[in-house]
């Protein structure tokens, strides 16, 4: 759960400003972040790991209720993923943000990852994303 309200955690995960503040796992930065928030738009990210090569990620928009859930596509660079060579291809990604009174829950699901291999790989970016965005809100309440 998130302190904050699901309309804050909501325009967090779709202001490029906001974005390029917390976008990835600890040790990622977010170099450029384009959104195009409607359904049909698309949306790509290119991130850079702490001495690694920077890479771009993207996908489209199917669902957008704000501040109630985002549906979109996620292709990985290159189509495929976690230094594999297999083809990962397009999966899709639902992130639903439920109203507890003060805080949020966010639940979030990554589909149609057709390796093992994969669903770890995205497990852990995923969790890590997500301690980025809890210290970003935790950093952006302290300030007000």
């Amino acid at each position: 759960n998130f302190k904050a309200t699901r309309e804050a955690l909501f325009r967090a995960w779709t202001d490029p400003a906001m974005l390029m503040k917390w976008w990835g796992p600890p040790g990622y930065q977010a170099l450029s972040v384009k959104i195009d928030l409607r359904v049909g738009g698309g949306y790509s990210f290119t991130t850079q790991p702490g001495g690694g090569e920077a890479f771009q990620h993207g996908g489209s928009y199917r669902e957008v209720l704000p501040p109630e859930h985002l549906v979109f596509t996620w292709t990985p660079p290159g189509g495929s993923c976690c230094g594999g060579n297999e083809p990962l291809g397009e999966t899709l990604v639902t992130v639903e943000f439920r109203d507890l009174g003060g805080e949020t829950e966010l639940v979030l699901r990554h589909e149609l990852l057709s390796t093992q291999e994969a669903r770890d790989n995205h497990h852990g970016g995923w969790t890590g994303t997500l301690e980025s965005l809890n210290e970003f809100l935790s950093a952006t309440q302290q300030e007000q």
